[in-house]
């Protein structure tokens, strides 16, 4: 069993931490990179793809590859994420590739059917993988993620079970031929959300602004607060909307993206709110753990 996180001096141990993962991440994309010709990285604007990119450039100081940014454009997003698409793919010099999504899932209600909607996404995203030609695809999947893109096909998945990213399973270079024709990496698959928070701020690498605590109008259902200033969501009938302080757990697709108070207005303020509560995207069931878990190895 993991000691308490208070027996240890967190900014510390985040320091050492991120170093010897940046080193391991650096290493399995440049691994990759010598199977795989045509590359690309899943890129959302998020915090999780921002620092994939920035590893990628690291790993590639001279461009010796070209990693092609691919964005799914669902119609719908936050202007935050569009302004981080350009700009990383500026300040790298990384060509971009939109995914339009808009026709074949504008129809389907994701508050009532959000598993439609991510299928329609999914097949979508691996046609347009295969018919650009790409072999390789960079990932920016963390260990504590449910991501439905990391579900495998084989049997023993089919009940939707958690990818396990142990690197036993996973080396060389973190990477399974899931899907015809191309590859998908996972070189921050042993990363923990606070890791990439204190990445981010020794590298400097700036978050979107709706990642912290601001002022919003959103809607409560079930345990979750969805948006309602990005024209994305509309309000059913019964249902109030609120202004609180709150902060976005991702930039991806409004209709599906969680809010939840907050209070932090730095990264150290996101560290701290992480170590104090539970994982924000996994499932409420009694095998939860805490999104924060020290590592030893």
């Amino acid at each position: 069993m993991n000691p308490v996180i208070s027996d240890f001096n967190l900014p510390e141990y985040l320091k050492s931490s991120v170093s010897l993962l940046e080193n391991e991440a650096v290493f399995l994309i440049r691994e990759a990179a010598l199977t795989q010709e045509r590359l690309g990285l899943i890129f959302n604007g998020g915090r999780d793809s921002l620092v994939m990119a920035h590893l990628i450039a690291k790993a590639f100081p001279k461009q010796e590859k070209k990693v092609t940014l691919v964005y799914l454009d669902t119609g719908y997003h936050f202007f935050e994420a569009e302004e981080k698409l350009k700009e990383i793919g500026e300040k790298y010099s990384l060509p971009i590739l939109k995914v339009k999504l808009a026709k074949q899932t504008g129809q389907i209600d994701y508050a009532s059917n959000d598993q439609a909607c991510l299928k329609v996404q999914r097949e979508l995203l691996d046609l347009t993988i295969r018919e650009a030609g790409f072999d390789g695809i960079y990932t920016a999947a963390r260990r504590e993620d449910k991501h439905p893109q990391l579900i495998s096909v084989e049997e023993d998945f089919k009940n939707h079970k958690i990818w396990d990213p142990l690197p036993e399973r996973w080396q060389p270079y973190q990477s399974r031929s899931l899907h015809d024709g191309h590859h998908r990496m996972y070189p921050i698959a042993n990363w923990s959300e606070a890791e990439i928070l204190a990445y981010m701020e020794s590298q400097k690498i700036t978050l979107p602004p709706i990642y912290f605590a601001h002022e919003r109008i959103v809607v409560a259902r079930g345990d979750r607060l969805y948006d309602l200033e990005s024209g994305a969501n509309r309000l059913y009938r019964g249902e109030v909307p609120r202004e609180i302080l709150v902060r976005a757990v991702a930039v991806g697709d409004p209709r599906s993206t969680d809010f939840v108070p907050s209070q932090a207005t730095t990264i150290k303020g996101l560290i701290r709110e992480l170590t104090s509560r539970w994982g924000e995207r996994h499932l409420a069931d009694e095998t939860q753990q805490p999104r924060f878990q020290i590592r030893f190895s």
